[in-house]
C-alpha cells in the first residue's frame, strides 16, 4: 500500500490561490462584457451589487479551480472515446450550478439580485438561462483551448517570488475588504 504524503505544501497552496484570484478577475471581466452586451449597464440599478463586486468574484475563483481539477481528473482516465465533449458538458453544468447557488445565496443573505436573466429564454428565477449557458459553453471551450495547459505548467513549475508576494498582498487586501463589507452589512449600513 502506497503511503500518502500528508504534508501541506505552502507553495502549492499559493499557486492554487493565484489561479483562484486570476479566475476571479477573468470572471469579473467576463461579467462586465455580459452587462455591456446586454445593454444593461445602468450604474444606479447595479449599485447595490457593485458594493459586493469582489464578493461576486468569489464564485469565478471557485469555478476556475473546480474546472481545472475536473480537467485534470478527466485527462487521467480514458473511460470514453469522446472525452472532450464529456468535459465540456460537465464543466458547463458545474458553472451553471455555481451560478445558481451563488445567486440564491446573494438573494437570501445579501438581499440583492446579483444578475437578472429573467428576460432570457428558458430562465430559472432569472439566475440561469439557456442563452447564458451557451455563452458559458463558448467560454469553457476557449478556456480549454488557451488556459488549461498554461495553468498546468504554472502549477508544475516553481513559484516565482514576485507572484508569491503579489498573491499574499492580494489576499491581505481581499481579506480586509471582505471583513469591511461584512461589518457594514451586520451594522446595517449597506
Amino acid at each position: 500500500m502506497k503511503k500518502q504524503n500528508s504534508k501541506i505544501n505552502p507553495e502549492l497552496i499559493l499557486k492554487y490561490t493565484f489561479l483562484f484570484l486570476l479566475a476571479c478577475v477573468i470572471g469579473r471581466i467576463y461579467e462586465l462584457d455580459l452587462i455591456i452586451s446586454a445593454g444593461t449597464l445602468n450604474y444606479l440599478k447595479f449599485f447595490p451589487t457593485a458594493i459586493y463586486t469582489f464578493i461576486f468574484a468569489l464564485p469565478y475563483g471557485v469555478a476556475g479551480l473546480v474546472l481545472y481539477k475536473i480537467a485534470n481528473v478527466l485527462n487521467r482516465y480514458d473511460f470514453t472515446k469522446n472525452k472532450t465533449v464529456l468535459k465540456i458538458i460537465i464543466c458547463v453544468t458545474v458553472i451553471n450550478l455555481i451560478e445558481l447557488i451563488t445567486g440564491l445565496i446573494a438573494l437570501k443573505f445579501l438581499g440583492v439580485m446579483p444578475w437578472d436573466y429573467s428576460h432570457h429564454f428558458l430562465n430559472f428565477m432569472g439566475l440561469i438561462s439557456v442563452p447564458i449557458t451557451v455563452r458559458w459553453l463558448i467560454f469553457v471551450i476557449v478556456l480549454g483551448l488557451f488556459a488549461y495547459k498554461p495553468a498546468k505548467r504554472f502549477i508544475e513549475r516553481p513559484l516565482p517570488k514576485k507572484i508569491k508576494k503579489l498573491t499574499i498582498a492580494t489576499l491581505v487586501v481581499y481579506g480586509i475588504y471582505l471583513i469591511a463589507i461584512m461589518t457594514l452589512k451586520v451594522l446595517g449600513i449597506i
